[in-house]
């Protein structure tokens, strides 16, 4: 699958730059302002979780690694996702651990 799948040409311009080398910038600075926003309203240390992923992003946000099947397979393959986005910087990781598509059942 294209990584333009469903999103912008990966040969767009912004400015004197490719989508491909700022997709996840975007995401990363939404998740910075929300994030001061939440913290200004409140008064108190903000939690913003995001899919979109940048360099330097684990410093002010976490990232959700997406929807899995409720199956053990699908469990076992956010593993070593969490450990990649560690190695990557980004400290706070998390996967839908019962997953979300599919039926779950107690032991899972």
């Amino acid at each position: 699958m294209p990584l333009n799948h469903n999103t912008i040409d990966m040969d767009a311009q912004h400015f004197s730059e490719l989508e491909y080398n700022l997709h996840n910038l975007y995401g990363r600075l939404e998740g910075i302002a929300t994030k001061e926003a939440v913290e200004l309203a409140t008064g108190k240390r903000g939690f913003v979780v995001s899919r979109s992923s940048f360099a330097g992003t684990g410093h002010h946000i976490f990232h959700w690694l997406g929807d899995n099947l409720s199956n053990y397979a699908q469990m076992g393959d956010s593993i070593p996702g969490i450990l990649t986005m560690n190695m990557q910087g980004i400290p706070m990781v998390g996967p839908d651990i019962c997953g979300f598509g599919g039926d779950t059942n107690e032991e899972l």
